[in-house]
């Protein structure tokens, strides 16, 4: 065996020296990957999070759910004619993937009326139906108050009722209604609680005629209003048509073909009150008679020239039915010269 020599020793020394760092690790080991531990833990605390989103539950309301009405038998001549219109809220717990797929469309609110069998008015628990996948927390409506009885259609007609100031010359006519009954239908005992349908309207200071669509008023026997919104009223506005007249003093010119320097003429009455609409009393300026030839003394009826929708009174006031169309003409002889001259003699004798 060859001996060691002091050298070669401290050559070995000097090589490991070299080879490790000043902590005993040695210097050309490899690095340590960090990078997959970290991916690692970003996706675990990706699921932890996604897992925590899907799992844990929330509350949402759904509002104005319709309520609708089951098992009710039609066959026994009742209506359901109250409590149906009505809405309530639901309050709904789940996870938030699963109510976000949740509309008002799959919540069914409901009344069960299987062993109703009489007019009447009953209380009933409310039910609420949801998908398996979510739960009712809560809900504003836990019973409903429903009402029954029989359905009837019922005529009425219909007064109308106005407020106006007017004043002379002009006065207010009778008002024309596009129809003059409507058509109830609802709950019996509503219906027959009706007394009278009103078309109330107030037309202030007027003096032309008024055209108004008027919504029809229903009033008890006792003069109260009846608000029930169960009752249909057909058709609910009603035209109303309220004419104004007119009426003015004409002096009356016979449209005569008269020797005017051999007769003199009058007629009675000398005058009359032209009534109509605004409109058409105004479009005349002269009251005049029908055309008449006139020959001799005596007395001539004459007819009125009126125009359409205009009518002739005697006075202001005169009541309906006493029109006048014809007046009197009374037609004298002229006295001529040979008679004054007589007459003369016979007052100087």
């Amino acid at each position: 065996m060859a001996p060691i020599s002091p050298n070669s020793n401290k050559e070995v020394f000097k090589n490991i020296e070299t080879d490790f760092d000043t902590t005993g690790k040695p210097k050309h080991a490899k690095k340590e990957n960090t990078l997959l531990p970290k991916i690692l833990s970003v996706l675990a605390a990706f699921a932890l999070w996604l897992y925590v989103f899907q799992a844990v539950e929330e509350t949402r309301v759904f509002k104005e759910i319709p309520i609708t009405v089951e098992n009710f038998n039609t066959n026994l001549g009742l209506d359901v004619v109250s409590g149906y219109e009505n809405t309530v809220d639901v309050t709904i717990t789940g996870t938030k993937s699963i109510l976000n797929d949740i509309t008002s469309k799959d919540i069914k609110a409901t009344v069960d009326l299987s062993d109703v069998t009489e007019r009447g008015t009953y209380v009933k628990d409310l039910t609420i139906d949801v998908p398996t996948t979510v739960k009712v927390a809560d809900k504003n409506v836990t019973q409903l108050k429903i009402s029954v009885d029989k359905t009837i259609e019922k005529q009425i007609e219909l007064s109308p009722v106005l407020s106006y100031n007017i004043q002379y010359p002009y006065e207010l006519g009778a008002p024309v209604l596009s129809t003059d009954t409507v058509t109830l239908k609802g709950p019996e005992t509503d219906i027959n609680a009706v007394s009278k349908a009103l078309l109330q309207l107030n037309v202030g200071s007027i003096k032309n005629a008024v055209s108004s669509n008027v919504e029809v008023t229903l009033y008890d026997s006792n003069n109260y209003e009846i608000q029930s919104k169960y009752i249909v009223i057909t058709p609910s506005e009603v035209e109303i048509n309220v004419p104004v007249y007119k009426t003015v003093l004409y002096g009356i010119q016979p449209d005569l073909v008269i020797d005017k320097d051999r007769f003199d003429f009058a007629v009675s009455p000398s005058a009359l009150y032209l009534k109509g609409s605004v409109n058409d009393v105004e479009s005349v300026s002269v009251l005049k008679t029908q055309r008449a030839w006139i020959d001799a003394p005596g007395e001539y009826e004459l007819t009125l020239a009126l125009p359409e929708n205009v009518t002739a009174y005697s006075s202001y006031t005169a009541e309906e039915g006493t029109a006048v169309t014809k007046v009197t003409l009374t037609v004298t002889e002229k006295p001529t010269q040979e008679t004054q001259s007589d007459n003369t003699e016979s007052a100087n004798g």
